[in-house]
C-alpha cells in the first residue's frame, strides 16, 4: 500500500535518534537533502531505508540512518495491518561551529 492510500494517515513516533545517528548528522561539512524510500512493516518499524537521491555521500549515510530508526503507529488500511511504502524528502543545514 502507497502511504498516501491510507486512512488514517501514516503516523511517525516520536523519539530521538541513536547516538551514532546523531554523530553521522553532526559530523556532516555541508548542507543539502536526501531522498529516501522505505518500507513501513504491519508493527510500524522502518524496513529497507534507501537513498534515491543525494549528492554527498556523508548526507545519505545520515538521512538512511535516520529513517531506519523512525518508528510508526502500525499502519492500517481498511482496518487490516498493512505493509506501506513511503518516501520523505530530508533536508539538512550545513553544521557550523
Amino acid at each position: 500500500v502507497q502511504a498516501a492510500a491510507l486512512e488514517p494517515p501514516l503516523a511517525r513516533l516520536e523519539q530521538p535518534p541513536s547516538a551514532a545517528t546523531t554523530k553521522l548528522i553532526e559530523n556532516r561539512a555541508s548542507g543539502g537533502s536526501v531522498l529516501v524510500s522505505y518500507v513501513v512493516d504491519e508493527t510500524g518499524v522502518v524496513r529497507v531505508p534507501i537513498a534515491e537521491r543525494g549528492e554527498d555521500q556523508t548526507l545519505i549515510d545520515a538521512a538512511v540512518a535516520l529513517v531506519g530508526g523512525w518508528r510508526y503507529a502500525p499502519p492500517t488500511h481498511d482496518g487490516r495491518p498493512v505493509v506501506v511504502e513511503a518516501r520523505e524528502t530530508l533536508f539538512f543545514r550545513p553544521h557550523t561551529d
